[in-house]
């Protein structure tokens, strides 16, 4: 490493551990793409990270999202067993963010699992708070405190772990749920110590949001919304932190205001909303040229994150100039056998795991066949073959199912079989849904016959 690179990475850390995203960002991307040309691939992956949780707390989640989403191969290929929990515990907090409770847990549990194996206490106190937040907004408050109590005693165990703050914010919140007041009162005054030896950010904002919401539990509306208020004058320059002030205060204010006065207040919410869009579009647009051209980012809305192939969004885009190629060609519509079942009996992780096997068999073969081959969704796999016979087709599928009946999951260990549902088509006009409708009818096929096998219709 030369010893400009050497300089210029302890000025990130640095900037990163302060939080000056500023600074940070002044030396992305050329920091990343120095570390990638040098190989140096865990700290290429390492300052990926930085980035995605500087998004994060800035709450441009989009840019968060989107960043991981493009790297995640080379994470999910070269990333340090360290590296992968801090990934999939960020993943599962912006699906958190985003409402997408559902697809938190396999997240969690992937980063629970890899945590627990290599005694990782830090990045379990994180672990056990984002499962805190997902059983408190899924209303488990009994799991919540659990957890959260979980991650606090893991702080305890390794009081180096960063934004405890934010641990102890979560922690009064699921406590002031069981009306546990004293306790609650505690912890946020543990937590009102640690925030204020920073310099202002948006933990002052995760604060006050607590300080009323103990307030509001315990029937204090006035004191409350009066709080929430005074912080949006505070913090009138920082739009994106007003929003979940407005979100906090307007609920409140709907009790206790009159139809007039909540109304007022509502207005400055909507106005605010609209900086905030405007300000995070800016924001956007400032963050991501750097990062990002055209090119790559159709390729982040092509690809199938769980699978690494080309998921529905490209071959809606594809369809035509194929069907300009290709005026007759081959359309085969594939899935796995009892595909719920497995999910239900053995967890969705396996059913994951079951998909990618699928995925890595099927994808040399269709593109030894320059197939345009992509998974739609579920468990439903499309391709579209230049073969233009019946007779083409059928010696190629039976040469498919000669590969498929390879492929078996180990613990327990299942092989897995296809149903598979194909035919020529000749119409150079044909839409897509109209293209799946028609294979779906050969799959149904091979459903009502049994399984594990294919139709081929006319």
């Amino acid at each position: 490493m030369t010893q400009q690179l050497h300089n210029k990475l302890k000025i990130v850390q640095k900037a990163y551990e302060e939080e000056n995203a500023a600074q940070f960002f002044t030396y992305m991307p050329d920091l990343l793409d120095e570390l990638y040309k040098e190989h140096r691939i865990e700290e290429y992956i390492t300052y990926t990270m930085h980035c995605a949780i500087l998004y994060f707390r800035h709450r441009n989640l989009t840019l968060a999202s989107s960043l991981l989403s493009d790297k995640s191969i080379t994470i999910e290929e070269h990333a340090t067993p360290l590296q992968k929990i801090r990934y999939y515990n960020l993943l599962a907090a912006l699906q958190g963010e985003v409402g997408s409770l559902k697809d938190m847990v396999p997240f969690l549990l992937k980063a629970k699992m890899l945590a627990e194996e290599h005694h990782a206490i830090g990045h379990l106190a994180q672990i056990y708070h984002n499962l805190s937040i997902y059983y408190l907004k899924t209303k488990d408050f009994e799991n919540s405190l659990y957890f959260a109590r979980k991650s606090i005693t893991y702080y305890h165990e390794d009081p180096s772990i960063a934004h405890y703050e934010f641990l102890l914010l979560n922690y009064s919140k699921v406590l002031v749920e069981v009306d546990s007041w004293e306790e609650a009162t505690d912890i946020l005054n543990q937590a009102r110590t640690l925030i204020k030896r920073r310099p202002m950010n948006y933990y002052d904002v995760r604060l006050i949001i607590a300080e009323a919401h103990f307030l509001e539990k315990q029937h204090h509306l006035n004191e409350a919304l009066q709080l929430l208020l005074d912080a949006l004058q505070q913090f009138e320059n920082h739009p994106k932190w007003c929003l979940d002030l407005y979100e906090k205060a307007c609920p409140i204010a709907k009790v206790i205001y009159t139809p007039k006065t909540y109304f007022d207040l509502l207005k400055k919410y909507q106005h605010a909303l609209q900086k905030g869009i405007e300000l995070e579009k800016n924001i956007e647009i400032e963050m991501v040229i750097p990062y990002f051209n055209d090119a790559p980012y159709k390729e982040i809305a092509w690809q199938d994150a769980l699978t690494k192939l080309h998921n529905r969004k490209y071959v809606e885009d594809h369809i035509q100039s194929w069907q300009q190629k290709h005026p007759s060609y081959s359309v085969i519509l594939f899935d796995i056998d009892h595909f719920k079942v497995m999910n239900d009996t053995y967890g969705h992780l396996y059913g994951d795991m079951a998909l990618q096997q699928l995925a890595s068999t099927c994808k040399p073969f269709f593109n030894k066949q320059k197939a345009l081959f992509v998974r739609l969704g579920g468990d439903e796999f499309f391709a579209l073959l230049p073969l233009t016979t019946e007779e083409k087709m059928q010696f190629l599928i039976k040469e498919l199912y000669r590969e498929l009946t390879h492929v078996e999951l180990a613990k327990p260990t299942i092989k897995l079989t296809i149903s598979l549902g194909a035919y020529v088509e000749t119409n150079p006009n044909i839409s897509l849904k109209e293209l799946i409708q028609k294979a779906d009818i050969a799959l149904y096929q091979s459903k009502q016959n049994g399984r594990n096998q294919f139709t081929i219709v006319h």
